[in-house]
C-alpha cells in the first residue's frame, strides 16, 4: 500500500473526496446483502408463525424500498467515486508527460529512460483496476463484518470452518500474484517495441523514407516477431490464470456446500428453524465469498502496489534544473579558446546546428 499512497499525494487536492467518496460507496454496497440476509428470514418466521398479513407487507414493502434506497445510493456514490478516478489517472499521465520534458537531453533517448517511462505509463493502467479494487475492498469488509456478527450471534462454530476452507486458497493467490509480476516483466519491453512499430506504420510522414531506404520488409519482419513473443507471454499467462482462477472459484463453491450439509442436517433433527436456516446459510455464504474477495483483491491490491512503483521511481528521476549544473554563457572567442585547448589535449568538442538534408534528385 505504500506505493499507492505515495501516488495518491500527487492528488492532494481532492484527495479528501476521493477518500470520502471511496468509503460512503463501499458502506453502502456493503449494507446491501445483509438487507438481503436478514429480511427474508423474518418473512419466513412470519409465514411459518402468525401469518399476519400486515407485518408481511409491510416485510416485504421494507424489503423492497430499501433495496431501491441502497441501490439508488450505490449507484450514485459509485459514479462520484469513478469521476474522481478518472480525474486521479488523468492527473498523474499529465504529471508524466510534464516529468518527461524535464528529462537532460542526453538522456532523454537513452534505453534506461524509454523503459523507465514507458513502465511508469504502464503502471498507470493498472489504476482502471484501483477503483475498482478499492470499492470491491471495502464493500466486502462490511458486508464481512455484518455477516460475522450475524453467524457470532447464532452458529459461532461455523466460523472456523469457514476461515479453515478459505485458508486452502492462499496458496493459489500467491501463486497467482507471482504469476502478474512475471508476466509484467516479460512483457512490457515486447509491448513497447511492438507499439513503436505500429506508430511508424501508422504515421505517414515515414513513408518515404521506409520505401526509399528499403525498410518496410525489416518493419514488417520485426512487427512480427515482437507481436509473436507477446502472443507466447499472454498464451502461458491466461492459461496458468484460468486454471488457478478456476480452483479458486471451486472452493468457493465447496465451502457453501459443506455450510449447506452442516445446516440442512441441524434443520432435519429439529436443532434450528427454517427461517434461521435461510438466515445461517445466506450470512455464511456471504461471509465465505466476501472473504474469498478479500483474498484475491488483496492480492491484486499488491500487485497494483508493486507496479506503482515504476511511477515513484520515474518520478524521482532527476531532470535538468536539478541534475545540471549552473552554466555561465560564453563569448564565441572564449569558445574557440576552449575548443583548441581541448584538442591540444586529445579532446574534441563538436557542435553542430541547423543541420538539413535533401532526398536524391529533389532540389
Amino acid at each position: 500500500m505504500r506505493n499507492i499512497l505515495s501516488s495518491l499525494k500527487y492528488y492532494e487536492k481532492k484527495i479528501l473526496a476521493f477518500y470520502f467518496w471511496l468509503f460512503f460507496s463501499s458502506l453502502v454496497s456493503g449494507l446491501i446483502p445483509v438487507l438481503y440476509v436478514y429480511i427474508p428470514k423474518l418473512i419466513l418466521d412470519e409465514l411459518l408463525g402468525a401469518q399476519r398479513p400486515v407485518i408481511l407487507w409491510q416485510l416485504v414493502a421494507f424489503l423492497a424500498i430499501g433495496s431501491l434506497a441502497f441501490s439508488l445510493f450505490r449507484n450514485y456514490a459509485a459514479m462520484r467515486f469513478e469521476t474522481f478516478s478518472f480525474e486521479l489517472i488523468y492527473f498523474l499521465t499529465e504529471k508524466i508527460a510534464s516529468k518527461a520534458v524535464t528529462i537532460p537531453y542526453q538522456e532523454g533517448e537513452s534505453k534506461t529512460f524509454l523503459d523507465a517511462k514507458e513502465r511508469a505509463a504502464h503502471s498507470l493502467d493498472y489504476l482502471w483496476q484501483l477503483k475498482d479494487v478499492l470499492m470491491a475492498l471495502g464493500s466486502a469488509l462490511v458486508t464481512l463484518i455484518s455477516a460475522g456478527i450475524i453467524i457470532l450471534l447464532w452458529n459461532w462454530w461455523l466460523l472456523p470452518i469457514l476461515l479453515g476452507l478459505n485458508l486452502v486458497s492462499l496458496p493459489l493467490l500467491k501463486r497467482l500474484r507471482e504469476l502478474e509480476i512475471d508476466n509484467n516483466e516479460r512483457s512490457n519491453p515486447e509491448a513497447r517495441a511492438f507499439r513503436y512499430f505500429t506508430e511508424i506504420s501508422r504515421d505517414f510522414r515515414y513513408a518515404k523514407d521506409l520505401r526509399l531506404y528499403n525498410g518496410v520488409e525489416l518493419m514488417i519482419e520485426r512487427s512480427k516477431k515482437s507481436m509473436d513473443r507477446i502472443l507466447a507471454v499472454n498464451h502461458e499467462y491466461f492459461t496458468k490464470n484460468g486454471i488457478l482462477n478456476g480452483l479458486i472459484l471451486t472452493l468457493v463453491e465447496f465451502q457453501s456446500t459443506i455450510v449447506f450439509l452442516i445446516l440442512g442436517t441441524a434443520l432435519f433433527v429439529g436443532s434450528i428453524t427454517v427461517g434461521n436456516f435461510v438466515l445461517i446459510y445466506n450470512a455464511a455464504r456471504q461471509f465465505g465469498r466476501v472473504l474469498s474477495v478479500l483474498f484475491e483483491q488483496g492480492r491484486v491490491l499488491l500487485t497494483i502496489d508493486l507496479e506503482l512503483a515504476s511511477f515513484l521511481k520515474f518520478m524521482r528521476l532527476p531532470d535538468e534544473s536539478r541534475s545540471a549544473a549552473p552554466s555561465v554563457e560564453m563569448s564565441v572567442t572564449e569558445r574557440i579558446d576552449q575548443a583548441i585547448d581541448l584538442a591540444k589535449c586529445g579532446e574534441v568538442m563538436l557542435e553542430v546546428r541547423d543541420v538539413c538534408f535533401a532526398y536524391p534528385g529533389s532540389e
